[in-house]
């Protein structure tokens, strides 16, 4: 009955992990669909860090997050690779715009 018992519960155990790893799994994807799905509404082509260029003028995808007071799109483009000291034009960093 023991020996059964603990069986149970590392079976049990086991499904636990594999629950939490596919929750991780979704967090994930949503997440990078969340992104592009920014990207693709602000115009950026070059990825979480790359430039959008407007006659003398660039921004990139953190500093539009940051202006728009976006929070989970930053955490997001900084889960993805977006660098947090990147400026823009004005030679401002994200952090600097979202505090304007």
């Amino acid at each position: 009955e023991k020996a059964r018992s603990a069986e149970e519960a590392a079976q049990r155990e086991a499904a636990e992990e594999v629950a939490r790893r596919v929750e991780a799994l979704h967090a994930e994807q949503d997440r990078k669909v969340a992104v592009v799905a920014f990207l693709t509404k602000h115009g950026f082509t070059g990825g979480v860090r790359g430039a959008k260029r407007n006659l003398m003028k660039s921004t990139y995808p953190l500093h539009r997050a940051a202006k728009t007071a976006n929070t989970k799109m930053v955490e997001y483009l900084l889960m993805e690779g977006a660098d947090p000291v990147q400026k823009n034009s004005a030679g401002r960093t994200a952090a600097q715009v979202a505090r304007r």
